[in-house]
């Protein structure tokens, strides 16, 4: 986290609000992430309809394009493209990704896994649901 320092010349950690466009549910899902040198291991922190939070072991430029696979923990898997919106490499932080142009039937797979993991009913997913 970046520091500013206060008025007292200490170091406090700065806050960055972030804005989302859609409920997050925190997961632990096994993912691969498509590389020039082939698929990398990863995993899954958290899941939304627009993104996902993965704690990588090697870092990724903001601005990369790639594919991910993601376990959905039901004995299916979902493919996708995604870009890095947020560097981060575990265990000093999560990258975030977000998705590029999700299938119809990769989001009704996000809102099944998404509400197998959730411990309270979102209502976005309701209305999302709703329209298929």
């Amino acid at each position: 986290m970046a520091k500013d320092s206060d008025m007292l010349g200490t170091d406090a950690p700065k806050i960055r609000m972030a804005t989302r466009r859609s409920q997050r549910v925190v997961v632990d899902l096994p993912l691969r992430v498509w590389l020039d040198v082939g698929w990398r291991q990863a995993r899954c922190a958290d899941l939304s309809l627009t993104g996902l939070g993965v704690a990588l072991f090697f870092p990724l430029p903001r601005g990369q394009r790639l594919t991910v696979a993601i376990d959905m923990g039901d004995g299916h898997s979902i493919e996708t493209a995604a870009e890095v919106v947020r560097e981060g490499v575990f265990p000093n932080g999560v990258a975030g990704l977000r998705f590029v142009d999700p299938s119809d039937a990769t989001l009704a797979a996000l809102i099944s896994c998404m509400r197998r993991h959730s411990q309270t009913r979102l209502e976005a997913l309701d209305f999302f649901a709703d329209d298929n």
